[in-house]
């Protein structure tokens, strides 16, 4: 009988206490607050309220990502989130008598006054950074988590009062060391405000920003981007300085077609330089400046000087690119270019005026998706009014000429069908293609970019958002587009390379090499050189090796006077052959 007593009361009382438990929506225990949280220096109170089900070590791995996303905001907001996430998380422990002396458990949850003030001071990093903070929020039990004076609790199922009145927790709780200091997640930097306006500073919030070497693809992009340009650019340059030498150099007569040509190199000559000046620098850090974050301004003077030659080279190569098609045009109508030279002198002071104005206004920086070059990140219209505008116009002629001349090769090649002809006509139009082809992808290129910076923006949030959940290692920042970054600085490497399978296996340059008086000067002197080399070598030689000595120096020096020879004569002819192609 007594047994079945006490198995009743024990039924009864955790019959009342799940009654309990609903009516008061209160389930939970006291507990000391462990001294190595992070917001026990902010409370000055240790005996904190804790739900069931849930234990102090995974509320202070919640509370260190909510106030991880306070790194972003200012000290005014800091301060004031912190405080109120602490308060909210780690509630004082309110022990309630009841009518049997025994105690319940009841927490104090923040005072409204106290989250409209972090909400008033955060509420920028709110709505963009969705920082976790509602003052309307309510928790598991249906309780608001933010009462305007006091939480009420039902406490008559356990002979308690009806009514019992809770005091929200207000500043009284709170220690004076309230949290200003900003610490910036990492990776990025932390960096004075008072560079707020600065263009080249790509900030996340207003303490932090992204760090200048800041990786925006994955390893393995960044490798094929790597030896993509190496490749590339290399072959340009060496293509560059072939026609630089072959047109510029070695003719004897420079036709304007050769000095467009030669133009043409030594701008693409001029770009491949200026990435062999950055690729010097390890780890894309010749962008970046010795302030952490900051890219550099042609204030750092080897930028200023890249972005000039960039600008004057790459509108170079564009206004040559027009001159050469233009040739090719007149050509097609068997017509002579009667203009060259006021051709010659617009090109030049145009590109130099336009490389020279930005120059002047200090435009010429590095930005996070380029090299050094005008920075229009700021919404200006420099990049517009000095590059784009101009190439567009440029656009519409090479496409004029490029069109009426590949209607003309064909024509001519329907009416005397010539597989030489015809070959050397397919290079000229692979590089009216291309040439044109550039220009178009370069401007769509430019506009993609511009189109997508606001998502670009948002996926920079959403990256700071999960640093400040999940920590730098399981964040990565990826922004689309790299296909066509790939294929954008292909078109720019390639510009020195493509001239050259268009020109470089020309009969005109064989012709010139074959002809050049320079070319015979130096054979002439090698070859004066050579015979006196075995000369020396045959009267130092013994009497047995003698005889085979000198028939070999008589064989070898006949054969460097039959070369001489032949080429004067071929030079004679030569000169014939260009004064009529010219």
């Amino acid at each position: 009988m007594k047994n079945n007593i006490i198995i009743v009361y024990v039924f009864l009382s955790l019959f009342f206490y799940c009654i309990l438990a609903q009516s008061s929506n209160i389930v939970g225990r006291c507990e000391q607050l462990d001294s190595k949280s992070t917001c026990f220096k902010y409370l000055n109170y240790t005996s904190i309220f804790i739900p069931n089900g849930i234990t102090q070590a995974s509320i202070e791995t919640n509370v260190t990502s909510d106030l991880s996303f306070l790194e972003y905001s200012d000290p005014s907001c800091k301060g004031n989130g912190t405080l109120v996430y602490c308060l909210k998380s780690f509630p004082i422990c309110n022990s309630i008598i009841l009518p049997d002396n025994s105690t319940i458990p009841l927490p104090s949850y923040p005072c409204n006054n106290l989250c409209q003030n972090a909400y008033t001071a955060c509420e920028f990093y709110i709505k963009n950074y969705n920082l976790p903070l509602s003052c309307d929020s309510v928790d598991s039990r249906g309780n608001k988590e933010y009462p305007i004076e006091y939480t009420d609790y039902n406490l008559t199922i356990v002979g308690g009062l009806p009514v019992n009145h809770i005091q929200c927790a207000n500043s009284s709780l709170l220690n004076q060391n309230e949290p200003t200091e900003i610490n910036c997640l990492d990776p990025l930097v932390k960096i004075d405000p008072s560079y707020k306006d600065d263009p080249v500073i790509y900030w996340v919030s207003d303490y932090c920003a992204l760090p200048c070497n800041m990786k925006l693809f994955s390893e393995h992009e960044y490798t094929v981007l790597y030896y993509v340009k190496k490749v590339f650019y290399t072959l340009s340059f060496i293509s560059s300085v072939f026609l630089i030498i072959t047109f510029g150099v070695l003719p004897n007569i420079v036709s304007t077609r050769m000095e467009s040509i030669l133009s043409y190199s030594v701008c693409t000559f001029i770009i491949s330089m200026t990435y062999f000046v950055e690729d010097w620098y390890p780890e894309n850090t010749f962008y970046c400046s010795d302030q952490p974050g900051r890219f550099k301004t042609q204030g750092d003077h080897l930028c200023g000087s890249n972005g000039f030659f960039f600008q004057l080279a790459a509108l170079g190569v564009i206004f040559w690119a027009t001159a050469i098609l233009y040739e090719i045009y007149l050509n097609s109508k068997i017509q002579q270019n009667i203009y060259f030279k006021y051709i010659r002198i617009f090109n030049w002071s145009v590109v130099v005026l336009f490389a020279l104005i930005p120059l002047f206004k200090s435009k010429y920086s590095a930005t996070v998706f380029s090299g050094c070059w005008i920075n229009s990140d700021n919404g200006g219209a420099w990049q517009y009014v000095l590059f784009y505008i101009p190439a567009w116009i440029c656009l519409l002629l090479m496409a004029y000429f490029s069109i009426y001349s590949s209607i003309k090769i064909y024509v001519m090649y329907k009416l005397s069908p010539n597989n030489s002809i015809l070959f050397w006509n397919v290079k000229l139009l692979f590089f009216l293609l291309l040439s044109l082809f550039n220009l178009v992808f370069g401007s769509i290129f430019k506009f993609y970019f511009e189109s997508k910076r606001e998502e670009y923006l948002n996926l920079v949030r959403l990256w700071a958002h999960c640093l400040g959940e999940n920590g730098a290692d399981a964040c990565i920042l990826q922004i689309p587009g790299y296909p066509l970054r790939l294929l954008n600085t292909i078109c720019i490497s390639i510009l020195g390379l493509s001239l050259f399978l268009a020109f470089g296996f020309d009969p005109v340059t064989h012709q010139i090499w074959s002809e050049s008086k320079k070319i015979h000067f130096i054979i002439s002197k090698l070859s004066f050189l050579n015979r006196f080399v075995l000369l020396t070598s045959s009267s130092s030689s013994n009497s047995n090796d003698g005889k085979g000595t000198r028939k070999s120096l008589k064989l070898k020096t006949f054969s460097m006077d039959l070369f001489h020879s032949s080429g004067s004569s071929t030079e004679t002819k030569s000169e014939n052959l260009t004064s009529d192609i010219n």
